[in-house]
């Protein structure tokens, strides 16, 4: 067996909104490029911890994006664990029918 090839990032904040400009396309598109270098650098495994939201309540756009980005991921083959802040906890669209849950418990 071969190395393990392991993407780490954090604190996405999507919903994120700042001095009245909403980020979320802004994260949007950097969403997209690491989806890219995934596929590109033959991730084994995608490991988001910190806050995935930038609040408990977000919009539908920014909770759209999270769940485009894992079903592209398992797409991809590439399984993911989101590790959440107690402030933030795992989003509960990763408990829907075809999406599989990656949070980590504490």
């Amino acid at each position: 067996m071969g190395a393990v090839r392991l993407l780490h990032t954090a604190d996405w904040h999507l919903g994120k909104v700042l001095k009245g400009v909403d980020r979320t396309p802004e994260i949007g598109e950097a969403l997209k490029t690491l989806l890219e270098m995934v596929a590109k650098e033959g991730v084994d495994l995608v490991v988001v911890s910190g806050d995935l939201f930038d609040r408990p309540q977000v919009s539908a756009e920014a909770e759209a994006m999270a769940v485009e980005f894992f079903l592209r991921l398992r797409e991809l083959g590439v399984p993911a664990l989101v590790r959440p802040t107690p402030q933030v906890p795992c989003p509960s669209f990763f408990s829907s029918p075809g999406i599989p849950p990656p949070c980590a418990s504490s």
